[in-house]
């Protein structure tokens, strides 16, 4: 018979317990597993809103700890539904933001709903991994042991392979100080405008501070100039985007949205917040709207658009020179908004990002018209990881799949190939648990490994998708990429030649130092070995 409680925590987390076994059907045959698995749950929390839907926090036994480092409690729901829709996951993830104590990259779902296992497989574009528990099964036979269950489930998220960019803070690596600086700057009205590599993870920078901005209650727009068919299309869209995340802000401060609803109030917009499709009201009153409805939650609008660099004209392979044109004038009328007068704050701050500033940088357009948005923002420049940064992904990414990097020597080889350049890291890394043998819990890397995926020139190859940055990186900047080939060519004359020409102009390899193809050292020295090789051989 176990011992009575004697603390406090101790009383109040038995009686929650009593309630979860008497009030749920498998109650006790989830509680008898943990018992039989070392688990210790340390929390029982019945959901708001569902009574078959309990949060159980727990630590899981040491021999699981220490395989696939799950250092902080595990989150177990336990779910006695017919159907387990997707939104579980959207509670899973809010649950994880308000309890820091819970291992926000892993949770275990106890069900008896074939759902969960579909989740599990699928994820639903989530990072985090998902572990079923078939609640019969546990019943009828006690159910895997836990270490069993993760060598299941966890390898089916390849944590490496990301295609999509991420959302989450707690899934970006060393990327605290960009987000820090750029929250500051966007808090003190300065826009910013912040440009990279390809796959750097620029992206995935502007969805986190997307996700975070609009936790804490501000006015937060999302655009991607990438998604849009032409100016009107973009018109239309943030009018309505700007309705949506006023009615949201207001409604979480408990304001009134009165006005919103208020017939006539906007002249693009009906009471239920959807635009006009005629286009010439769209052109003659898109921005008034803005600044009503920013008027009208009376924070500053924080607009955040990806892939900028689209509307530049003869920089665009997306839209015909008309259509610039008009994203010209879109650009103009907002840059009224954007910009303070001495008496107060600016109605409106920026954050961009694409590859190429010359949106920005440039004094004129490429047709030789001043360009209206020179200087509009604050440039920064996206590097990649450092070397400890990238070690602690590659690490922390492979402990919750069993998979090791033993001796620094391995991390040190993806460092000098890939430079920490997020996205070449994971995939190498990602092809590299292809290479795993069946059954192996743990496993460690071995340069072997490492040579063999990075000599590939497959298809969808990491060289490959190395060759496609230096193609785009060529595009935008053929004087900087002609240079770089030629201080990498095989001839040490033409070493030397470039090298005279870097140290004669400072700014010969202003991008490629900026965007840390090269150190920022003098004489360059390459930094990304696998693009070093790429433009070496071109």
């Amino acid at each position: 018979m176990p011992d009575q409680p004697r603390t406090t925590n101790q009383i109040v987390l038995a009686q929650h317990r009593n309630r979860f076994e008497e009030s749920t059907q498998f109650g006790n045959t989830l509680t008898r597993f943990f018992e039989a698995q070392g688990i210790t749950a340390v929390r029982f929390e019945s959901d708001m809103y569902i009574s078959s839907i309990w949060w159980i926090h727990a630590t899981l036994p040491k021999s699981s700890l220490e395989i696939f480092d799950i250092a902080r409690e595990a989150l177990f729901v336990y779910a006695d539904l017919n159907r387990i829709q997707p939104r579980l996951l959207n509670q899973i993830i809010e649950r994880f933001g308000g309890h820091q104590s819970l291992d926000s990259d892993i949770v275990f779902i106890a069900s008896n709903s074939v759902d969960a296992e579909r989740l599990a497989e699928q994820r639903e574009g989530t990072s985090i991994s998902i572990i079923p528990l078939n609640l019969r099964e546990i019943e009828r036979d006690g159910g895997k042991p836990i270490k069993k269950t993760l060598e299941r489930w966890l390898p089916v998220f390849d944590r490496y392979n990301v295609t999509r960019p991420l959302r989450r803070t707690d899934d970006l690596f060393g990327r605290k100080d960009e987000l820090s600086e750029i929250v500051f700057s966007l808090r003190h009205g300065q826009s910013v405008g912040l440009f990279g590599l390809r796959k750097a993870g620029k992206t995935s920078i502007l969805n986190a501070i997307q996700t975070t901005r609009s936790k804490s209650g501000s006015f937060v727009v999302q655009l991607d100039m990438s998604k849009f068919v032409n100016a009107a299309h973009f018109r239309k869209t943030i009018v309505e985007e700007c309705w949506k995340s006023a009615t949201s802000v207001l409604n979480k401060a408990n304001k009134s949205t009165r006005a919103l609803h208020r017939e006539g109030f906007l002249g693009t917009l009906d009471t239920k917040g959807q635009a006009t499709s005629d286009v010439d009201t769209l052109v003659m009153g898109w921005l008034d709207d803005v600044t009503a409805v920013t008027e009208t939650v009376k924070l500053p609008l924080e607009l955040i658009i990806d892939e900028i660099d689209t509307i530049f004209p003869g920089q665009s392979t997306q839209f015909l020179d008309h259509e610039l044109q008009d994203f010209s004038v879109v650009m103009r009328q907002l840059r009224g908004l954007l910009q303070a007068d001495d008496r107060q704050q600016p109605q409106a701050v920026l954050l961009c990002a694409g590859v190429n500033p010359a949106i920005f940088e440039s004094s004129t357009t490429p047709d030789g018209r001043n360009n209206q948005l020179y200087k509009l923002v604050r440039l920064t420049f996206l590097k990649p990881l450092t070397f400890d940064d990238s070690s602690r992904m590659v690490r922390s990414l492979g402990s919750k799949m069993g998979v090791k990097y033993g001796g620094q020597e391995t991390t040190e080889s993806l460092y000098a190939y890939f430079g920490g350049h997020p996205m070449l890291t994971r995939q190498a890394c990602s092809e590299i648990c292809k290479l795993r043998p069946d059954g192996s819990f743990p496993w460690t890397v071995s340069q072997s490994e490492i040579f063999r995926v990075v000599s590939s020139r497959d298809i969808g190859s990491v060289y490959q998708q190395a060759k496609e940055i230096a193609t785009q990186f060529t595009q935008w900047f053929p004087q900087e990429a002609e240079l770089l080939r030629t201080l990498w060519h095989s001839d040490p004359e033409m070493q030397k030649f470039a090298n005279e020409i870097v140290n004669e102009d400072n700014e010969a390899l202003l991008h490629a130092r900026a965007y840390g193809l090269i150190d920022p050292d003098s004489p360059p020295r390459s930094r990304i070995g696998m693009i070093t090789n790429v433009f070496s051989k071109s």
